[in-house]
């Protein structure tokens, strides 16, 4: 008698589980770009992102002598005693260049002489503006633990606060001074992003476990201190999820072509990159 199979299964077998896909909506989704001077951040369903100065005061115990990281303000390469002179023979240049070439018009530019910008102006009346140009400095009387922003820039020198900034040349800021540290820097950030986040998109930080993080970095970044961010917006802040992209590629898919060559022009770095079909080639960056 010829051997038949049985065609009852030796292990129960289990239906595959349903997994139910739900849409995900683009007012969930904040797109984070830090800068070196600013910050962008936003949803993904708005037209332009919120832009705020990536920085950070923080109010010092009363033995610590505050300190002022004005990079921003006072470069050390230019307090030299030819600074002036560099500065004047650059402008010389420039205006020798604009008188050279021509206008849209085809037309080239008439230097007016001083005695015509004498004669224009004795017979004009000035005109009194109503608005200042004076800067309105931060009030500090409350005494609080943090400034941020446009508020963080314009605290009086005499206040015993330190002004810092996260990041430089696209990097974590880290250096060997006060607030150096990879843990300072994040728990910096840390700060200025829940802040941003709770009054300028009004997301309470306890509903971020509902929303998910688009973080934008650089195309050549360091694995350490992405991963430090990624561990702060997880853990930290308390993302529900969170995807890492280059910038190039990022803006590539923003303006909706698949070949370009991105280049970014920031405050302290310029980076060129060639993107193909969502890829940043190495050779390129």
């Amino acid at each position: 008698m010829p051997f038949t199979a049985s065609k009852k299964a030796l292990f129960p077998v289990t239906p595959d589980p349903i997994v139910e896909h739900h849409p995900v909506q683009a007012q969930t989704i904040i797109v984070i770009q830090p800068g070196s001077v600013n910050l962008r951040i936003g949803r993904a369903s708005d037209a332009v992102p919120i832009t705020v100065p990536h920085c950070i005061a923080r109010r010092c115990p009363n033995s610590v002598k505050s300190i002022q990281d004005d990079y921003m303000l006072l470069r050390p390469e230019c307090n030299h005693s030819e600074a002036g002179q560099q500065i004047r023979t650059g402008l010389s240049s420039i205006q020798e260049l604009l008188l050279s070439r021509p206008t849209t018009a085809g037309e080239y530019r008439q230097v007016t002489q001083p005695r015509q910008l004498m004669h224009f102006n004795s017979q004009v009346s000035s005109e009194v503006s109503e608005s200042s140009d004076t800067p309105s400095w931060t009030d500090c009387s409350k005494k609080p633990a943090y400034f941020f922003g446009e508020e963080a820039l314009y605290i009086p020198s005499s206040e015993p606060y330190h002004l810092s900034w996260p990041m430089r040349r696209g990097r974590l800021n880290e250096h060997s001074g006060p607030g150096g540290s990879l843990t300072s820097i994040l728990a910096n950030i840390e700060i200025i992003w829940g802040h941003v986040l709770q009054n300028h998109l009004e997301i309470p930080l306890k509903d971020l476990k509902h929303y998910r993080a688009v973080l934008l970095i650089p195309d050549v970044y360091v694995h350490r201190q992405v991963k430090g961010l990624v561990n702060m917006l997880l853990n930290s802040l308390g993302f529900g999820a969170v995807i890492v992209h280059q910038e190039s590629v990022c803006a590539t898919y923003g303006s909706g072509i698949t070949v370009a060559c991105v280049v970014d022009v920031g405050d302290q770095k310029t980076s060129v990159t060639c993107v193909e079909d969502g890829l940043s080639h190495r050779a390129s960056r």
